[in-house]
């Protein structure tokens, strides 16, 4: 899965922070890690083949380190169920499950609805 661009800037700006990298080494490694690897943080070793780096082990290393904790940051989602407005925040798969949980409970209740109706209204015929 590629990065989206934002993802692949903000990718590179954390390893000029981190590493004190050039602009143009962290532009590599960011397009590098967006386009073959995506969301998978690149190993030392594969950082080292990528062409037009020259970097050390322990530089490679701190690399390898920076891009495994960006994508370790859990980013916080907030969602909101669009029929009784519950909302909730959470990792981007527990808001799936909250919003599935809920379309299920919504189906449920929409199909009992004319049995509930129909429980409830009375059948005595008038005479």
């Amino acid at each position: 899965m590629l990065l989206d661009s934002r993802t692949q800037k903000l990718l590179a700006v954390q390893l000029i922070v981190s590493n004190n990298l050039k602009l143009s080494e962290a532009d590599i490694i960011a397009s590098e890690q967006s386009t073959q690897h995506g969301y998978y943080p690149m190993s030392p070793a594969e950082i080292d083949i990528i062409p037009g780096l020259y970097l050390s082990v322990s530089e490679l290393e701190g690399i390898s380190d920076t891009i495994e904790m960006f994508f370790e940051e859990d980013i916080e989602e907030y969602v909101n169920c669009p029929i009784c407005f519950q909302s909730i925040s959470g990792t981007i798969e527990e808001c799936g499950i909250f919003i599935q949980a809920h379309r299920a409970f919504h189906r449920f209740e929409a199909n009992c609805a004319p049995m509930y109706c129909f429980e409830n209204c009375d059948h005595s015929e008038e005479e």
